[in-house]
């Protein structure tokens, strides 16, 4: 009697681990990431290096290029890291260790060639993880080229 008593209590408290570990591992699989930069993607665009380029979406919106900053650091630095792959942008810590990558749809017709136009959900997406944590403003930002 004693030993089936023990065994209900064991049942009950492995149940009851078992619910615990289920609802953890959902609240990380729903945990909103945090991305530490941008990766746009342009090969086969024939994209040249620009110090002021612009990311643009199929509907005209500029998702990046145009903000305040100081000159020298542009001429210096540019607002655009460019690469030959992401893991040369990962590896050389221009856009952190967990970058948010879009494909790039287009060039724009701008005659510098150094504006790219990516899709409209794609600029979306880039606003609202931009409002988490910055990445745009921290100017963590390459294109594959």
């Amino acid at each position: 009697m004693k030993e089936q008593k023990i065994r209900k209590d064991y049942r009950k408290v492995f149940i009851a681990v078992i619910v615990l570990l289920v609802f953890i591992c959902l609240c990380e699989a729903t945990k909103a990431s945090e991305y530490t930069g941008l990766i746009v993607d342009a090969h086969g665009f024939d994209v040249w290096p620009g110090m002021s380029p612009k990311i643009i979406d199929t509907s005209g919106r500029e998702i990046y290029g145009t903000m305040d900053i100081d000159p020298d650091y542009v001429i210096e630095k540019g607002i655009v890291s460019y690469v030959d792959s992401i893991a040369e942008a990962i590896e050389q810590g221009l856009v952190g260790n967990d970058p948010l990558i879009v494909r790039a749809a287009a060039r724009d017709h701008d005659p510098a060639k150094t504006n790219v136009v990516i899709n409209k959900e794609d600029g979306d997406r880039i606003l609202k993880e931009n409002a988490k944590s910055g990445f745009l403003d921290n100017l963590k930002v390459a294109i594959i080229r």
